[in-house]
């Protein structure tokens, strides 16, 4: 009995950590692939957050040089209404990996509190509850994956131009590579995924443990 209560947190805690790191981390970067690291001697990391905010690096070996910085979206090279577009885009995204994070608090609370005799009613609510939240998780996914190649490609330049020139127009899907520069979703995106799995998982687990 209490080795299936003590799995089934340390699980509900894992899920939790996934789901509450999502949001903060990036969620689309382009970046060279290590055989173009070492081959022209030059790094290019840039990645973006949901809140708006874009870090860049560019890193030379062969000249010694290293540039990094941290910019918004509003100062990007391309017209108010596509940079207000992408930024509603990702703050809608942020709002909703949030809200998942919020559910994906309360089902860690209700799984703690359904042990004791006292609060054992909780425990129907909390499969629909950890549904609820991995839905969330996969609709954000969904949503950012669908939308966020076709906003960047309004882009004028991707990339801070103190960094790279990488036009918008060359990003014509979710996934790609261009020349050196390969882009794509980046940890943030691939958190909320985990997110979505580990919640179903764990709804799946507590309807098949018995007590």
């Amino acid at each position: 009995m209490i080795p299936k209560k003590l799995f089934i947190i340390g699980f509900a805690l894992l899920t939790l950590v996934f789901s509450i790191a999502a949001p903060f981390f990036p969620w689309w970067r382009a970046y060279t692939s290590r055989k173009s690291d070492i081959e022209s001697g030059t790094s290019i990391r840039v990645e973006y957050g949901l809140l708006g905010s874009i870090t860049a690096s560019k890193i030379t070996n062969v000249e010694n040089q290293s540039v990094s910085m941290s910019i918004s979206i509003s100062e990007l090279n391309a017209t108010e209404q596509d940079k207000n577009a992408l930024q509603s885009f990702l703050y809608n995204t942020w709002c909703l990996s949030i809200a998942g994070s919020g559910f994906s608090i309360l089902t860690f609370v209700f799984i703690c509190l359904s042990i004791g005799e006292k609060f054992v009613f909780l425990k129907k609510y909390t499969k629909y509850l950890m549904i609820v939240t991995g839905i969330i998780f996969f609709v954000s996914s969904v949503y950012f994956a669908s939308q966020a190649h076709v906003l960047i490609s309004k882009l004028e330049n991707v990339t801070p131009s103190q960094v790279y020139y990488f036009s918008g127009k060359e990003v014509r899907a979710f996934f790609g590579k261009i020349n050196s520069l390969i882009y794509g979703p980046s940890f943030g995106w691939y958190l909320a995924i985990t997110g979505f799995l580990l919640n179903i998982s764990l709804s799946l687990l507590t309807i098949k443990v018995k007590e």
